[in-house]
């Protein structure tokens, strides 16, 4: 009976650690791809994958930056968008099997690539911003949000903003507003994947913007991956790079990725001013331009020199 009962302690105990050992695994692992390949949905069965051989492994409190001229494919494996072949065994983002819920219902995605045509409305209906203010036109940024994290949006810097018309509102303005509104979803984002955040913020707001995205990531509240174009700098505290082009994806630490691709146009922000172009003549020259929509300030003292030779 005893040894019985030691064999039965022993099997449970056996069982015990390796559901720990699983979790602690799973915990661990925030995306899990071992070497498969991505196509888009519909594609055929011989048809050449979009990505070949991608095997990336993001590790909690690692930080990652996708670049490259196939950063959006990476991008739309990320939200599910893409059949990876085989499939990774313990789903894409390892660290949410255990919840029970479906993983992609935890992934927010924000993108500030040009779009042609207006999505949802809320953020890009730009024409009224030059034309006739219309009455649907008055809503305000804090109208279009409902509850609003205040503290969130000071560290955004929207809370002065909040009662403004979502028309008045700057490009950089309505990016930050969009990152504020996915960071606000219920349930709140696991993993907050940024297409281009950079896009369209002056350069006093993207140091902002970057702390606060470290801040958010360091307290996986949410985690961030971010996508970002040649010219944009590398925040300080990216550890780790994906760089997907000619259907090939490199991964590895920031260090190794960026010698690799010296060429390349990407730089450390913190020497961001050293960037802007010299050579040229000015074609547009901005100096202590002042915009107001009736009381409020919208832009102070904005200084501007546009290059030829310059994007």
């Amino acid at each position: 009976m005893r040894r019985h009962s030691a064999l039965l302690f022993l099997r449970n105990l056996r069982r015990h650690t390796s559901s720990l050992c699983s979790t602690r695994r799973f915990s661990d692992l925030i995306v899990n791809i071992p070497r498969s390949n991505m196509y888009r949905f519909g594609d055929g069965q011989r048809a050449i994958p979009t990505l070949r051989e991608v095997e990336w492994t993001v590790k909690e409190g690692e930080s990652w930056i996708i670049t490259g001229s196939q950063r959006n494919d990476v991008v739309e494996m990320l939200l599910g968008h893409a059949r990876i072949t085989p499939p990774p065994p313990d789903g894409l983002y390892p660290f949410l099997t255990a919840s029970g819920r479906d993983p992609h219902d935890l992934i927010s995605h924000v993108s500030f690539t040009p779009q042609r045509h207006a999505s949802g409305g809320a953020f890009y209906d730009f024409t009224a911003r030059y034309g006739a203010v219309r009455e649907e036109d008055r809503i305000t940024l804090r109208e279009s949000l409902g509850a609003v994290d205040e503290a969130l949006a000071e560290t955004l810097d929207l809370k002065r903003l909040l009662d403004l018309p979502l028309v008045a509102l700057s490009n950089g303005q309505t990016r930050r507003a969009q990152i504020l509104q996915a960071l606000m979803r219920n349930p709140a984002p696991k993993v907050l994947v940024l297409t281009e955040p950079l896009t369209g913020l002056d350069v006093d707001h993207r140091p902002r913007l970057l702390n606060l995205l470290h801040t958010l990531h360091a307290r996986r509240a949410p985690r961030i991956i971010m996508t970002l174009r040649g010219q944009d700098p590398f925040p300080n505290w990216a550890t780790h790079v994906v760089r997907a082009e000619d259907g090939q994806v490199t991964v590895g630490e920031r260090s190794q990725i960026t010698s690799k691709h010296s060429n390349h146009e990407h730089q450390s922000d913190n020497s961001y001013a050293s960037h802007t172009l010299r050579s040229g003549r000015p074609i547009i020259e901005i100096a202590g331009l002042n915009v107001a929509y009736h009381e409020r300030k919208v832009l102070t003292n904005v200084n501007r020199t546009v290059r030829e030779g310059e994007k």
